[in-house]
């Protein structure tokens, strides 16, 4: 109510008072991917008024929005290296001053493991074989054996490589093969690895004998 210098009031129209908590917010949560997959990162805000999103990537130590990342979740597809690092999402309460909070996470791009090996082996019966297997990029090892036409897993054998102790005439031609997976959970299989086992040489003879000079 506001008067002039006579004494007369006017009475202004009245203005509505919203008063709003800060969006309460959930995740985005830190992921690995295997270069050329897609991913998605995504927050689960909550509020009694409507949200508004913005998502940033860290670029040289400080963050940028990312063009189109306006809801609540966002996919980078076919990434590669360049994709990795550090992600945060913007949520404020729409047409709200000062409602914003942010959460962020860590995105890891890592390549497929390149295996090298196993390779074929021969062993003697009653001795010890090794198979080993050398796998840039690998944080897990499943070693498998193949005896009756399908492969199983191996208990217990999950290093870089593998010993088959006390092999017999049974073992014989068995494959064995390693799975490998990547820090983000993808596998690769490697190539198969035959194992022979001989027994040890049956020998008749020589014989002892007499000569005459000449």
């Amino acid at each position: 109510i506001v008067s002039n210098a006579a004494g007369t009031q006017v009475t202004s129209s009245g203005a509505l008072l919203g008063v709003y908590g800060l969006p309460v917010i959930t995740g985005p949560f830190d992921q690995n991917a295997t270069v050329g997959t897609n991913v998605t990162l995504d927050v689960n805000a909550t509020s009694t008024t409507t949200l508004a999103y913005q998502w940033q990537e860290d670029t040289n130590g400080s963050y940028v929005d990312i063009a189109d990342g306006n809801a609540s979740s966002l996919t980078l597809t076919d990434v590669n290296a360049t994709h990795a690092g550090n992600y945060r999402v913007i949520v404020s309460n729409a047409n709200v001053p000062n409602s914003d909070v942010n959460g962020s996470a860590l995105l890891g791009v890592y390549g497929l493991p390149v295996i090298t090996g196993p390779f074929d082996q021969n062993a003697t019966v009653g001795t010890n074989v090794t198979l080993d297997v050398n796998a840039t990029g690998a944080t897990a090892y499943q070693w498998q054996e193949d005896s009756n036409g399908s492969f199983v897993d191996i208990g217990g054998a999950t290093d870089g490589n593998y010993t088959a102790a006390n092999v017999q005439l049974a073992d014989h031609n068995n494959t064995y093969r390693v799975i490998v997976s990547n820090a983000a959970g993808t596998q690769v299989t490697s190539s198969g690895a035959l194992l022979g086992v001989y027994g040890l040489p049956v020998i008749t003879g020589p014989f002892d004998q007499n000569a005459t000079v000449g």
